[in-house]
């Protein structure tokens, strides 16, 4: 039955988010907190697709302690993303941006120290009714209805990408929505095929889907990094040398020029292999 696949997808999920919190806690690994928060996206998507299989099922609601999870893990994961970044500008372009390095591992410890704090409230302790929650929606839903309202979730946000493509200037605001909607459709997917096994040779589409949330998450990236260096350089002003800061803001700039570039190619092919895939 689709509820055991369902079921065995979110104990999955929640055991990643539980050993990977705990290695974001104890170690302030990088790679921790990054996987937690991939997890926590995963479930988001898992928690609207329950929600559209049972309309009684409110997804916020019942989402809202992954959420607090996910909200006091952001600005610590985007604090080592930018150190991560940043130093390899330095070796690449060596600038004297040692100011702002010590700037970003100072950030990160006190991101790290708030995480900790938070963690004492023991948010893991309180999902121990989540699973209940979950067999209680799915308990009396048929598979055919099940998969037939899966189904018309994952073809809505399919289509919302195909009708974002359609706009002449992707501003940053939509790449922005592209961003977020490309991840959810492909768990959406992902999840799909583990529970109702009907889109199992749809690799062009996860590929070049993968292409595009890649493509903007580096973006993103950069356009934090940009508004981080910018507000770092207003708060320090006329105590930092000028070349080596512009020398790094430029460098940024036409990184993430670059990237919205390539992106109309990239979000194309993705809507070309989008657009041939129906039931």
């Amino acid at each position: 039955m689709y509820q055991e696949d369902m079921l065995d997808y979110f104990q999955s999920k929640m055991k990643k988010v539980k050993k990977n919190y705990s290695s974001a806690l104890k170690k302030n690994d990088p790679d921790g907190v990054h996987d937690l928060r991939v997890d926590l996206k995963r479930l988001k998507a898992y928690y609207n697709l329950i929600e559209s299989i049972n309309r009684n099922f409110k997804s916020k609601n019942e989402f809202k302690i992954f959420k607090i999870i996910a909200d006091n893990t952001g600005c610590l994961r985007d604090t080592q993303v930018q150190k991560d970044l940043i130093k390899k500008m330095n070796e690449s372009l060596m600038p004297d941006i040692h100011e702002y390095l010590q700037f970003l591992v100072t950030i990160e410890k006190h991101h790290y120290e708030l995480f900790c704090k938070f963690s004492q409230s023991k948010p893991l302790e309180k999902l121990k009714d989540s699973t209940n929650s979950i067999t209680h929606a799915l308990k009396n839903i048929s598979p055919v209805r099940a998969e037939t309202r899966a189904q018309g979730r994952f073809f809505n946000l399919r289509n919302n990408l195909i009708l974002l493509s359609s706009n002449r200037r992707l501003s940053e605001n939509i790449l922005h929505k592209v961003r977020k909607q490309t991840k959810e459709t492909h768990y959406t997917l992902e999840i799909i095929n583990h529970s109702f096994h009907i889109f199992p040779d749809w690799k062009e589409f996860t590929d070049e889907i993968s292409k595009v949330h890649k493509l903007l998450g580096d973006w993103h990236d950069l356009d934090v990094g940009l508004i981080t260096l910018r507000n770092f350089i207003k708060d320090n002003k006329g105590s930092l040398p000028d070349e080596p800061y512009a020398i790094l803001a430029k460098h940024i700039q036409d990184s993430k020029k670059d990237l919205r570039t390539h992106f109309r190619k990239t979000f194309n092919e993705f809507i070309r292999a989008a657009s041939h895939y129906e039931l």
